[in-house]
């Protein structure tokens, strides 16, 4: 047998509509997978904005909040008081004149080595 046809011989030619038929009937026979298929986008689609949303929200939540903190700090200084009295008597004896001169100073000086008057 040959390739050519012949005039008695019977060809079956495809057309554009039976193409159409047989995709549909292929899409028909997987149309659970579709709607499982369709489903998933659908849920992506609306899971994926509201992450997004939510998100950024709690940035914002993040950006504004202070904390307010209370310590409590307790600190002893030991202080040191010197004080120092001079005393000065003059006589002269000739004139009689007396002159009696008196100095008080009170310096105290802190733990931390500063001077207070």
């Amino acid at each position: 047998m040959n390739n050519r046809v012949g005039v008695d011989e019977y060809v079956e030619v495809y057309s554009n509509t039976t193409r159409f038929r047989t995709l549909s009937e292929h899409f028909r026979k997987r149309k659970l997978m579709w709607i499982i298929v369709l489903t998933v986008f659908i849920d992506i689609v609306i899971i994926i904005p509201t992450i997004l949303i939510t998100w950024n929200h709690r940035k914002m939540e993040k950006a504004f909040t202070t904390e307010i903190t209370t310590a409590k700090i307790t600190s002893t200084i030991t202080t040191t008081t010197t004080e120092i009295t001079t005393s000065t008597t003059t006589e002269i004896i000739s004139s009689t004149t007396v002159t009696t001169s008196t100095t008080a100073a009170k310096i105290t000086t802190a733990k931390n080595g500063m001077v207070l008057l």
